[in-house]
């Protein structure tokens, strides 16, 4: 919802070519930062641009690329085994931004337990820890 809100934003003020492809690089930047597990990159890029990941965090998307059918930062730090960048996420969003569901209508917490049960992941250790620490979180 906050994702659709940015673009009409974007589309109404007549900026929409140069600003999707900024938002574009943006999450593409951020997906590349998840998969080598750098968290200080992912800070200072949403600082260099000036966004608070809790009020931006639905509009990130991670896009498919081997086994991984894509999806949320959180989903694409799971798959990659992530666990540095997943704890700032974890601890950055909002706790509604976990039961989020996504474009295959299950949460970022069902999909995990699902892709850990099932060996889904490039790292099952780190994601059955990262899993664990979403269900932590999303119980507070």
């Amino acid at each position: 919802m906050k994702y659709i809100l940015v673009l009409l934003l974007i589309t109404s003020t007549g900026l929409a070519h140069s600003s999707m492809d900024e938002i574009n690089r943006l999450s593409s930047a951020l997906c590349e930062y998840i998969k080598n597990d750098d968290r200080t990159s992912i800070r200072k890029k949403l600082r260099s641009a000036n966004l608070d990941l809790r009020k931006t965090y639905t509009g990130f998307v991670c896009q498919p690329e081997g086994d991984f059918k894509g999806g949320s930062l959180l989903r694409t730090a799971t798959y990659f085994g992530a666990s540095q960048v997943s704890t700032f996420l974890i601890r950055k969003m909002e706790r509604s931004d976990i039961a989020f569901k996504e474009h295959d209508g299950k949460t970022t917490v069902e999909w995990a337990k699902e892709a850990v049960e099932s060996g889904a992941v490039k790292n099952a250790d780190k994601a059955k820890s990262i899993y664990a620490e979403m269900e932590s979180r999303s119980a507070d």
